[in-house]
Parts: structure tokens; C-alpha cells; sequence
């Protein structure tokens, strides 16, 4: 155990220590108009709009007329820089360079939201397009592919294996959550009530 003496301070040293105050500064230029969050102004939808009709027009007639690029991903690269270099742009005419910046990063922001929302449905329809045809076999729940070979019909194999294993995984997760889910409401309880036998566990003699 360490012991550490302090030394009492008199009272000419409080009187000499300096006073800490917080002031508020004074403002005195005027406060700009409060900027609205939620909605959307009328002038930025024209220019989203606008951007984005240049954009795919400029991607047009550099893929169609001006030059010999082709693909239709290459359309849709060229698109997507053209509408944001329009629509910087067009923001610019408006508002000031914070600004520009922060709707160019919302565009960017919106576009990855929509590409991997698009990939995601795509996945799920392909899925569900290439499987429709083997939801019409019941063996397709009860049977596993031991039996079933690379060039075996639908009516042979299915998917029971993957379903039991799905089961098994969301039984593992669900017990470690409810456990440590438990022991930490037990360890709140027992700081609150301070008493150690609480949570169904005998005291400690």
C-alpha cells in the first residue's frame, strides 16, 4: 500500500492561483439562415435532373457518334463521371464550395447505396428464376446430394443437408447469445442489488 502525503496549500497560494471563467464570445456578424436537412430544394431535384439527362446524353454521343468506344459498361462509367462533373457544376452556379462538396459526397453516397441494392436484388432474382424449377420436386427438401451426381435430373438430391446445417448454425448463435445476454443482465443485477447470491447462485461462505 503506497501513502502520499500531501502537502496543505495556504491560503496566500489560493489567493494567487488565477480564476478559470468561461465566457461566451460575443458574436457579431449577423447568423446565416438555417439550413433545412430533411427536405430536398426545388433548385438541387432541377439540378439532379438536369445532371443526370446531360450526363447520359454526353455518354451518348461519345459512345454513338464522336468516338469508337463501345459496352454498355463503358456507357455507364462515363455517364455517371459526366453527371457528376455537370452537376458539380450546376451546384456551383448556387452555393458555395462546402456545399458543392457536400452533394457531390450525397450523390456518391446514394449511387453506391443504389449499386450494391441493385446487385443484391439481382442476386436474389437469379436465384430464384434458376431455381423455380426445382421447387416443383419434393425431394428438393428431404433428400441430400450423396446420392446425387453433377448430371443427375432434379428429381434426384436436394438441399435437406443444407438446411439442417443452416439449423444447426442459428441453434449456436442463439445459445451464445441467450448466455451471454444472461450473465450480463446477472452481473448488472448483482452490482445493483450488491448482493452475491443473486441470479440462482448459492452465496460464497
Amino acid at each position: 500500500m503506497t501513502i502520499i502525503e500531501t502537502v496543505p496549500r495556504s491560503p496566500a497560494a489560493h489567493e494567487q492561483s488565477p480564476k478559470v471563467r468561461t465566457r461566451i464570445p460575443v458574436r457579431h456578424d449577423e447568423v446565416g439562415q438555417r439550413r433545412d436537412l430533411r427536405s430536398v430544394p426545388l433548385d438541387d431535384a432541377f439540378n439532379v435532373i438536369g445532371a443526370v439527362a446531360a450526363g447520359i446524353a454526353v455518354a451518348t454521343l461519345l459512345f454513338g457518334w464522336l468516338t469508337p468506344m463501345t459496352g454498355f459498361i463503358g456507357w455507364l462509367i462515363i455517364s455517371f463521371i459526366a453527371f457528376l462533373g455537370i452537376y458539380a457544376v450546376l451546384s456551383s452556379l448556387r452555393a458555395d464550395r462546402l456545399t458543392v462538396s457536400e452533394r457531390i459526397m450525397t450523390a456518391l453516397f446514394y449511387s453506391a447505396g443504389a449499386i450494391l441494392l441493385g446487385a443484391l436484388v439481382f442476386v436474389l432474382g437469379y436465384t430464384v428464376v434458376r431455381g423455380v424449377p426445382a421447387l416443383t420436386n419434393p425431394n428438393f427438401f428431404v433428400e441430400t446430394m450423396k446420392l446425387a451426381g453433377p448430371l443427375e435430373p432434379l428429381s434426384v438430391g436436394g438441399i435437406a443437408h443444407a438446411i439442417v446445417g443452416t439449423l444447426i448454425q442459428i441453434s449456436i448463435a442463439l445459445v451464445i447469445t441467450i448466455r451471454s445476454e444472461s450473465r450480463r443482465r446477472c452481473s448488472s443485477t448483482r452490482s445493483a442489488v450488491a448482493s452475491p447470491g443473486s441470479c440462482g447462485r448459492s452465496p460464497t461462505p
